[in-house]
């Protein structure tokens, strides 16, 4: 892959989602804080949101946050959001395509 925004447009394609340009855009700045901090690290504090939403232009972020969700590229547990493994390209050992047609 070229870049972390066609590694993230190649995941996301195979686990069926589509993304937005703009959702793509989000999803790549927390990837990049995410691999910056290393993986046990929360980046989906309100100071980070409010960083990332100031660098694209954005007042909220909450609404492409869920969109993430909602698409399964971000999860929740008790401590909030989180970025799921498939799409941090540092923690991706292997990944293996299985492609299937017919009956």
């Amino acid at each position: 892959m070229s870049s972390l925004r066609e590694y993230i447009r190649f995941v996301s394609s195979l686990e069926g989602g589509y993304l937005t340009s703009k959702e793509i855009e989000v999803l790549e700045i927390f990837v990049s804080l995410q691999m910056k901090l290393g993986q046990d690290r929360y980046v989906f504090t309100k100071k980070m949101k409010d960083q990332v939403a100031t660098r694209l232009g954005i007042v909220n972020l909450n609404g492409y946050i869920k969109k993430l969700k909602d698409k399964g590229i971000l999860d929740k547990n008790k401590n909030g959001y989180y970025i799921r493994n498939l799409f941090i390209p540092s923690s991706v050992q292997h990944l293996t395509i299985e492609v299937r047609y017919g009956t």
